[in-house]
């Protein structure tokens, strides 16, 4: 809350209610703000836990961090949902969920009725779950004899190659009736 530096006691007095009046607007203002919040909390996890069918339902239930985490929180109930939906088991080899990732990206074709909106969807969420099963970009060098000693250099040539590739494969598991010349004219 804001003082007033007025020299005058009448002005002084008059600011400093007013700047109380002001400072009351904006707490009632924000407290209201913050129940509305924590009152759309809950009803988000409301609304995506009665979407959810039965048995992720108790998918998630089984958790061992449910109660603690996960209840009424619906940014950790979508980020479980995600891992269970994209078939993750705690219990499965690490090995065998990163080449499940590999084999799901480089399946990913465009269907024949599919829009290239929906293909692209697709193509990204399998490129981004690779990439969080990695921990990051693909390591791919392309030139054996490259010597970078600028880490930010290597970073970047490392992202170039990766998108380089995920733009092939990405071209190449289209539809090629309709973006097979893309590919053909490329050298």
């Amino acid at each position: 809350m804001k003082a007033s530096k007025e020299n005058d006691k009448a002005d002084k007095d008059q600011e400093n209610k007013q700047f109380k009046m002001e400072y009351k607007a904006k707490l009632d203002e924000a407290l209201k703000r913050k129940r509305m919040y924590n009152d759309n909390l809950f009803k988000a996890y409301a609304l995506i836990w009665e979407r959810c069918a039965k048995a992720m339902q108790n998918k998630l239930l089984a958790q061992s961090d449910y109660e603690d985490e996960i209840y009424n929180n619906p940014i950790k109930l979508l980020k479980a949902i995600k891992e269970h939906a994209l078939n993750y088991q705690e219990t499965r080899y690490e090995m065998s969920i990163i080449s499940d990732a590999f084999r799901a990206l480089w399946n990913t074709t465009q269907k024949e009725n599919e829009n290239l909106q929906d293909y692209t969807q697709r193509f990204k969420t399998s490129k981004d779950i690779l990439e969080s099963h990695l921990g990051g970009l693909i390591q791919l060098m392309k030139d054996d004899k490259l010597v970078c000693d600028d880490e930010s250099e290597i970073e970047g040539y490392t992202k170039k190659a990766s998108e380089q590739l995920f733009a092939f494969l990405y071209l190449e598991n289209a539809i090629q009736d309709k973006y097979g010349s893309i590919l053909r004219s490329l050298n």
